[in-house]
């Protein structure tokens, strides 16, 4: 008899605890309320992408002569990178050239005439003094100084005509030779020698020559919903992980946030570019136009009193203002409480009033938590991984 009582003593404990009964009632899953460190977050999707990325394009037509660089090449400012046929060009500078050489001689020959005509105009007047020569005769020769004096200004100004010419020749001529804008890396190489280079700023063949970014600065461009914007902020932390390598997160802060909204397709949905500039990479391997999803952290988080989002029920409203409840788990059975929640993140909600540390609540499964009602029998669910212990009798919600 004394083995019998021994060997049923816990299970009467177990019972006189009242924590759960023993095979009636509902099944649930619980989780004892804790503090918990919580910081809201915005998610947003999009790709990882160069910070300084230059599209080079020609900017004269010509047939593609030679390229010096391939692709994945590092290159330095002012680097040579490609070239194009130049004959045309360099004929043109020639003849600009000559023309600025013609005109210096014209106004050469101009300066000329006008300090011979100028001697010739001092001894008219001597002779006009002296009444040798009539006042009509030196009105004429006075008027021929003058027009040379207009040709002169004609010539100079045709001189600066020819000048202008010239430099919009050697300026074409200089753009046969294209050149790195930035120290970096040809991420993309578009034409290939032979090809023709069209200055254009549309998307035809032969308008984009090659890509030059500078792989030290990587970002991650994405796409905010036009509903979360108004939480995100320059300066804000984020972590972004690509999706190949979608165990190896990377640290950043917002550095730039589009004023316009840009539609995507295909849901059409407004969203906002925003760029999230990279502090480490850890080494991993990133290539422009990787997909990635970032987690942007909108505030500070505060260590509080926090239960999974799933464990919330609503309960009605107080002047306009929903309310929420919790179960919580009393004596085998369940207590409706109202809770006053705060933020959340994406698996817990902050209760700022309405339960203490170390309490019960129930958390699912969602058909039977929707089902319950204050009173109910429950018992514990298989499945529930969270056996702690419930608080000692007398410790009551607040």
């Amino acid at each position: 008899m004394a083995l019998i009582g021994a060997a049923a003593l816990p299970v009467c404990v177990v019972l006189a605890s009242g924590t759960f009964s023993a095979d009636t009632g509902k099944a649930v899953q619980t989780a004892v309320v804790q503090k918990r460190l919580l910081r809201p977050s915005v998610i947003a999707s999009g790709q990882i992408t160069h910070e300084e990325e230059i599209r080079l394009t020609s900017e004269v037509l010509g047939t593609i002569d030679a390229i010096h660089v391939r692709e994945g090449q590092a290159v330095g400012r002012g680097e040579l990178v490609l070239a194009i046929d130049n004959e045309t060009y360099a004929a043109d500078v020639v003849q600009g050239r000559a023309a600025v050489r013609l005109q210096e001689i014209d106004i050469g020959r101009a300066r000329a005439t006008i300090e011979r005509l100028a001697r010739q105009d001092e001894r008219n007047a001597r002779l006009f003094e002296r009444g040798v020569l009539d006042a009509q005769s030196l009105e004429a020769m006075r008027h021929d100084l003058e027009l040379a004096r207009i040709d002169l200004q004609s010539s100079q100004e045709r001189l600066e005509q020819a000048r202008a010419r010239l430099g919009q020749a050697e300026d074409r001529l200089g753009k046969t030779r294209v050149r790195a804008p930035i120290d970096g890396v040809v991420t993309a190489l578009d034409v290939e020698v032979g090809e023709t280079a069209i200055p254009s700023s549309t998307n035809i063949p032969g308008s984009h020559l090659m890509t030059i970014a500078d792989p030290g600065r990587i970002i991650a461009e994405v796409y905010v919903d036009e509903a979360d914007v108004a939480a995100v902020r320059v300066g804000q932390p984020a972590e972004v992980v690509a999706v190949a390598h979608p165990g190896q997160p990377m640290t950043g802060r917002i550095a730039f946030i589009a004023n316009t909204a840009t539609t995507r397709q295909p849901r059409r949905s407004l969203s906002f570019v925003t760029k999230i500039r990279l502090a480490s990479v850890g080494g991993i391997r990133l290539r422009p136009g990787m997909s990635c999803r970032a987690e942007i952290l909108t505030q500070d988080g505060n260590e509080e009193l926090a239960v999974p989002i799933e464990a919330i029920v609503a309960d009605g409203t107080d002047v306009g203002t929903p309310r929420n409840a919790v179960f919580l788990v009393r004596g085998g059975t369940v207590q409706r409480s109202p809770v006053v929640t705060g933020q959340s993140d994406d698996a817990y909600q902050h209760i700022l009033s309405g339960l203490a540390e170390g309490d019960r609540v129930v958390r699912g499964p969602g058909r039977t938590l929707r089902s319950l009602r204050d009173g109910d029998a429950v018992r514990l669910d298989s499945r529930d991984a969270d056996t702690e212990p419930e608080p000692p009798a007398g410790h009551r919600a607040r």
